[in-house]
């Protein structure tokens, strides 16, 4: 018998594989192909679980990413039927699928994980009483989407926290993160191209920035401004190299306005906090306002 003639076996799984193949053409053919929707495909645990790791906290300010991000997931895992009818277009664009209460009342609990995962304690408090999470959604929205006024508000502040200096900060890195931040604004947005010291919009935000800092960086801050010229990424990189460059042990104060007082001199003669909006002592104005606004 020659070598190259096929075996028995060889024959039988040749002519398993055309029957095979004769009957999916026919069932292409006929159109009889049944499909199951993507959405309602569920993920592998493991997917989950990633989705819980990285998913973003909800701020004052960040509605539109983390609900873009969020509705993502509900999409991956198949429960955009939940929300179905409220205003964003991917909810009004979800199909029923035909399922079980147990099923239901499963996806209802993995959408509230989701949606936990995204929630710092404020959040969780705000839904900690919704019974779905339809409701759970258009409790966030609400709170959540701000006015562009008090949006305003909060970005400033924000901006102004980013300008407080901590151990092991960079000029450059905050610059950059500063930067970012005020370019939300409009009248600002060429921030992000790049300035130099001839550019006085900017001379201002350094100016501002200058009173955060700690004294000795406020000074070869308030230096650069009056004596250099070109780029300030370049400027915030000799900062850097200036401030690496200092003896260790060299004293340093606290803030630019920090003076040699004793902790108990100091004491006092610090202004107590008085809001001069409701004319209670131990808060701003702005933070009395914020209160004031969200709850109406």
């Amino acid at each position: 018998m020659s070598t190259n003639e096929p075996s028995a076996s060889s024959k039988e799984t040749q002519a398993n594989f055309a029957a095979l193949m004769k009957s999916l053409t026919q069932t292409i053919e006929s159109g009889n192909i049944s499909t199951i929707p993507t959405s309602w495909i569920k993920p592998a645990p493991r997917s989950m679980d990633l989705m819980l790791k990285y998913c973003p906290k909800l701020t004052n300010l960040n509605w539109g990413a983390w609900s873009r991000n969020m509705i993502r997931n509900f999409k991956a895992i198949g429960i955009l039927y939940l929300f179905k009818g409220l205003e964003e277009e991917d909810f009004q664009n979800a199909i029923d699928p035909k399922i079980t209460h147990q099923e239901k009342a499963r996806d209802e609990a993995d959408g509230r994980r989701l949606i936990c995962a995204g929630l710092d304690d404020e959040g969780l408090k705000l839904i900690a009483n919704t019974p779905t999470v339809k409701k759970c959604w258009t409790t966030l929205r609400e709170r959540y989407v701000l006015s562009p006024r008090l949006q305003q508000i909060w970005i400033v502040d924000d901006i102004l926290q980013e300008m407080k200096w901590k151990e092991g900060d960079r000029m450059f890195s905050k610059w950059l993160n500063i930067q970012a931040k005020v370019a939300v604004f409009p009248e600002f947005e060429f921030l992000l191209d790049g300035t130099t010291t001839a550019c006085m919009k900017t001379r201002l935000i350094f100016l501002l920035w200058s009173k955060y800092l700690p004294h000795h960086i406020a000074a070869i801050l308030e230096r650069h401004l009056q004596q250099t010229q070109g780029q300030w990424l370049n400027i915030m990189l000799e900062i850097d190299n200036e401030l690496e460059s200092r003896p260790k042990n060299q004293p340093k104060t606290a803030t630019h306005s920090a003076s040699n007082q004793t902790p108990s001199d100091s004491k006092q003669q610090r202004p107590r906090i008085k809001c001069q909006f409701c004319k209670k002592a131990g808060h701003y104005e702005k933070e009395c306002r914020i209160k004031k606004a969200l709850a109406q």
